[in-house]
């Protein structure tokens, strides 16, 4: 279905099975466009993180805490979004802000250093784009069925990134935005009061 949408397969050269990428033929098939369809598997236990087939033809990235992703889906209208609309996909599911944060934040330690960069950016952006209702977002946290030990671990996570003074989090997002709107000061009172807002963090 993906190939009659005009889109074109891209298998990785860094793995092994190689991961199955999908973009707009008019990108060809040599690289990666800006943007781009990933097939995502969770990768529970001890297992190794390596890409495993799911269907005759693709091959998805094994990711930790994927679960997270799971819990309280959001389905977001794509009646207005060009492309998307013309292959009849109406709707797609995404995270909700609270999994997604707590994704990013336990995933964190083992991603490649430009991924941190746009990771550290994302969560300053969520923050920004979800302050009208972070009360609501500080239910869903309080309410997604997580293990203690991640829940700590990806607290501790957010205030060192944010909260501690020497935190890369705001150089990190900073570089990631390049753009004098988003200052590196902006940055870490904007994620500090959204810490605070979801009760990660002590107000002082």
């Amino acid at each position: 279905r993906l190939e009659r949408q005009q889109l074109t397969a891209i298998r990785s050269r860094a793995t092994h099975p190689a991961i199955t990428y999908y973009q707009a033929a008019e990108h060809g098939s040599q690289h990666l466009a800006p943007s781009y369809i990933e097939f995502l598997t969770p990768l529970e236990g001890r297992a190794k993180p390596s890409p495993l087939a799911i269907a005759p033809g693709i091959v998805a990235q094994r990711l930790r805490y994927l679960d997270l992703s799971f819990q309280q889906p959001r389905t977001v209208s794509l009646a207005n979004v060009p492309w998307f609309a013309d292959i009849g996909v109406p709707t797609v599911r995404i995270p909700s802000p609270a999994s997604y944060l707590l994704a990013k934040s336990l995933t964190y330690p083992d991603r490649k250093p430009h991924h941190k960069d746009k990771d550290c950016a994302y969560i300053y952006l969520l923050a920004r784009i979800t302050q009208p209702t972070w009360t609501s977002v500080r239910q869903d946290l309080d309410d997604l069925d997580t293990p203690p030990k991640w829940r700590s671990r990806a607290y501790a996570q957010l205030r060192d990134l944010f909260v501690r003074e020497s935190g890369e989090g705001p150089i990190r997002a900073a570089r990631s935005l390049a753009s004098p709107e988003h200052s590196e000061l902006l940055i870490r009172a904007t994620v500090r009061r959204f810490l605070i807002a979801l009760g990660i963090e002590t107000p002082t």
